[in-house]
């Protein structure tokens, strides 16, 4: 890997920059200089030869040009060297001889080959030391940058697996560490640099070191190790996952073995709490398949006597009433189902005003009578002070006493007593439900909030009960800014919950109108049904018309097109799923058929889909409300009376 950061020098660059102690002092580029430098040095020897001829005489006339050679070689290397041999001779023979009148041309052939042969080899041998000189200062260079290279390598290794999440650690054959990541030792509590030169049994702890020797004995004869489980380390018991990749060498011998380990701890926690929440999950759908056909056996065999019997007018009045409490039973489980979805992914919208609670919780208790009196069961409001207020939704604290209420109900036995209190602590108004059931298991107890939880309660089957009013309670009271306990000392000891709300001041009272209690009178309506489900169509018009509305019924949008030009309508029931043309495309096409018009009908739009996006949708495409299924009859008739406030319709459901 190239490292920008680093030099990259020739063996020419380092040539010229290098300390040259032993030559060529001249670079090897600058070939010019080299050469006339050695000429310049025999210049300078014949110089200095004649300067010594008084003292020397004639004798031995190339013995100074040996220095010459020397010295050409030390400047400028091998060539200007030689060249400096091939010179001397003839300068030589040129000024300081006499030759052949002094000596025998032989003799003098004899002293220039041999000074040749002298100056030859001490060239040669200043060129081979100049050469091994370079190749040194190369390679002590050269292993100067490998180990800047191999220092910054291994930070950056080291940064790697630092930055790693996973605990990586190096194990000689002997058992100690030669190397490890910072988070393995974080992860054993071993300072920084320290881990290094220790045995693993004590870093691990010894029952980990038994547990693991096998496993990292066969990474150590080679063989690649993988495994998860459970280990006692000396720091804690921690799930891991330890991949051991023995480390070879060429000739394939182990040297030691790679660790590496993650912590899946946390993964194995959120797999079991899914197993957990997938049993729950079809527990509750059998829950659900259960109590959805509890209300529809007696709708079906009430529907039989009707439709075959000639059932006179006492019979048909409680079948009347067995259906309405029944569909009533039906409602309020999918209301459970749609709240909780609601509420926990934050879709509900509180309307707060100061409450008193105490008011409150007395009228819920008077819808609740004729459940409590079925079971005998009695219900004691303790004395405490009254003028308690919160800042809370009616609607919703409503639903909270309620769902409470009537969980005391289903896991007390008949004739059990409730007891209920009101009163504060602190800041907090405290409102508590006490009961004599069943008790909550101490095991169940920290989960008790949870959904689709519930124990081992034979009461609660024949009661019904989906398992999430619970929830839904912990949900609201968190919504509204308190909390909620629930208590029990054990299977068979009743329980007890306790909700705390933020404490409100009391609200300024405000003078009535004199007639602000006079009813109004109903006016009667003209009202157009589209449902293309042919009974709920029917018998929303059977509703209808029982209380003075004129009504009628078709069942596609095309059909309502039509009856619009003969039937002049006040308000149109427009059920969203039709076939072919949706109630949208309705609702458009008669805001369309009557943009001109003095006076247009009111739409009202009835679907199944009760999402807060979906009223918005509707209202957004002309619908002047938004009424969800099933329908409550009371809040139907409402709707219609107050058709001159139509634009706070869709508010209003």
């Amino acid at each position: 890997m190239h490292d920008a950061g680093l030099p990259v020098l020739s063996a020419r660059s380092l040539e010229a920059r290098a300390p040259a102690y032993i030559g060529p002092l001249i670079p090897a580029e600058l070939w010019l200089l080299r050469y006339a430098a050695a000429v310049a040095v025999v210049a300078a020897t014949v110089a200095l030869r004649a300067s010594l001829t008084p003292l020397l005489g004639t004798q031995a006339p190339l013995l100074p040009f040996v220095l010459a050679v020397f010295v050409s070689a030390y400047l400028g290397g091998r060539g200007p060297g030689l060249v400096s041999c091939v010179l001397t001779p003839l300068a030589a023979t040129f000024w300081f001889t006499t030759w052949p009148h002094d000596a025998p041309p032989g003799q003098w052939a004899a002293h220039v080959v041999f000074f040749l042969l002298i100056g030859g080899l001490a060239t040669f041998l200043m060129h081979e030391l100049q050469r091994s000189a370079l190749n040194q200062r190369l390679a002590l260079q050269a292993a100067a940058v490998n180990e800047e290279q191999a220092r910054k390598s291994a930070s950056q290794l080291r940064l790697i697996a630092d930055s790693m999440p996973v605990l990586i650690s190096y194990v000689a054959p002997d058992g100690v560490y030669r190397f490890s990541n910072k988070l393995y030792e974080n992860w054993f509590g071993v300072p920084a640099g320290e881990m290094e030169g220790r045995h693993l049994r004590d870093v691990l702890g010894a029952e980990a070191y038994e547990m693991i020797r096998p496993r990292i004995e066969r990474a150590l004869r080679g063989e690649r190790v993988f495994f998860e489980a459970e280990i006692p380390y000396a720091r804690g018991t921690r799930e891991v996952a330890v991949h051991y990749i023995p480390d070879l060498s060429p000739d394939g011998k182990v040297r030691g073995c790679f660790a590496l380990i993650e912590d899946i701890s946390p993964r194995k926690r959120a797999e079991r709490s899914l197993r957990e929440a997938d049993r729950r999950k079809d527990d509750f759908l059998a829950i659900l398949a259960h109590e959805l056909r509890n209300p529809l056996m007696p709708i079906r065999n009430v529907a039989h006597v009707l439709s075959h019997g000639q059932p006179d007018t006492a019979t048909v009045r409680r079948s009347g009433e067995m259906l309405e409490r029944q569909a009533n039973l039906l409602t309020r489980l999918v209301d459970d189902l749609l709240d909780v979805a609601r509420i926990t992914r934050g879709r509900i919208t509180l309307r707060r005003e100061p409450l008193r609670l105490a008011s409150l919780v007395e009228s819920t208790l008077e819808s609740l009578r004729p459940v409590l009196e079925a079971r005998h069961q009695s219900v004691n409001l303790l004395d405490g002070e009254p003028d308690f207020f919160v800042d809370a939704d009616p609607v919703r604290m409503a639903q909270v006493v309620t769902n409470l209420l009537t969980n005391a109900s289903r896991y007390s036995p008949e004739g059990s007593k409730i007891e209920l209190s009101i009163g504060t602590e602190r800041d907090e108004v405290v409102f508590a439900v006490r009961d004599e059931g069943v008790g909550i298991d101490p095991l169940l107890l920290p989960q008790i909030f949870d959904r689709f939880l519930q124990g081992d309660r034979s009461l609660d089957r024949s009661q019904g009960g989906l398992g999430i009013g619970l929830t839904i309670v912990r949900h609201l009271v968190e919504m509204h800014g308190g909390r909620v306990v629930a208590e029990s000392e054990g299977l068979g000891k009743g329980s007890e919950f306790r909700v705390y709300l933020p404490r409100a001041e009391a609200p300024q009272r405000s003078q009535r109108g004199a007639d602000a209690g006079q009813r109004r009178a109903v006016p009667k309506r003209r009202i157009l049904v589209v449902d293309d489900n042919r009974d709920a169509a029917e018998s929303l018009r059977q509703l209808l018309r029982m209380h003075g509305h004129e009504v009628e019924v078709v069942n596609d949008g095309a059909a309502a097109l039509g009856t619009l030009e003969e039937f002049r309508a006040d308000i149109v029931i427009l059920d969203l799923g039709l076939p072919r043309v949706d109630g949208y495309m309705v609702a458009h096409a008669i805001r369309a058929r009557f943009a001109h018009a003095k006076r247009r009908p009111s739409l009202l739009a009835l679907t199944g889909h009760g999402r807060e996006e979906d009223r918005l949708a509707a209202l957004r495409s002309g619908f002047d409300g938004h009424l969800v299924k099933p329908v409550e009859p009371d809040h139907l008739l409402r709707v219609i009376a107050g058709e001159g406030q139509r634009a706070n319709v869709g508010e209003l459901i």
